[in-house]
């Protein structure tokens, strides 16, 4: 339910991945929410709270969430504190481009509008792992030549 309207929505694509680290069962999702130029940010707030309550479900589980893909959304925007878990009780997410240079923390670019749109969201348990990397390593955005977007790649470090 999102403003008192109920509607049945469901992310276009979601690819749910189980990997085991340390041990632990990571469950990484995967989904693209729908564009912001099609104006219809009810229905990009409800395919968030789809993918945040798949989160849940893996937390309740005890086990660690990577959420990531390209959200068409900037941070601080009602899908992306959704997805990140701002709003609720459970574990909020780590925005790992935060670790980028201002002025390189930007994955598309749209008339001449630098976005950071594509995300890499991971649970606070493995801030550890992250922190292990060298600053100017956590995380790191770059152009290619695959796609208008740039690639973003973030590194863990675990200790065993």
């Amino acid at each position: 339910m999102v403003d008192g309207h109920e509607k049945s929505v469901r992310p276009s694509k979601i690819l749910g991945v189980e990997l085991k680290t340390e041990g632990q069962p990571t469950y990484v999702l995967i989904t693209p929410l729908i564009s912001r130029i099609l104006k219809n940010d009810v229905k990009r707030l409800s395919q968030a709270m789809v993918v945040r309550r798949q989160a849940i479900k893996g937390l309740t589980a005890n086990k660690n969430i990577i959420i990531m893909d390209d959200m068409n959304d900037t941070p601080g925007t009602l899908a992306i504190q959704k997805l990140r878990g701002l709003d609720d009780t459970w574990a909020n997410m780590i925005q790992t481009a935060e670790s980028v240079d201002l002025a390189n923390r930007f994955t598309y670019v749209y008339q001449n509008e630098k976005n950071l749109l594509d995300h890499i969201l991971i649970i606070p348990s493995f801030q550890d792992e992250f922190l292990r990397i060298d600053k100017e390593r956590r995380c790191q955005i770059f152009d290619v030549d695959l796609s208008n977007h740039r690639a973003m790649v973030v590194r863990l470090r675990f200790a065993n």
